[in-house]
């Protein structure tokens, strides 16, 4: 699944829920980079982690 720049996205592990805030198809394997709705910390994450991310809100606001 590819997520889109404004989804809201939550750890299946962790419960950390981040929006999309860019990403980078550019690499081999895709980037994406979110902010952490609680603290606002930013991290990356390629394509590949993107199993571990249920997506909870897309960005234009619908839930899934």
């Amino acid at each position: 699944m590819r997520f889109k720049v404004g989804d809201i996205l939550i750890n299946k592990h962790t419960g950390n829920s981040v929006k999309v805030i860019k990403y980078e198809p550019e690499w081999a394997i895709p980037v994406y980079e979110v902010e952490d709705i609680d603290s606002g910390h930013v991290d990356r994450f390629n394509q590949r982690y993107a199993k571990h991310w249920d997506l909870v809100v897309t960005e234009g606001g619908e839930d899934e």
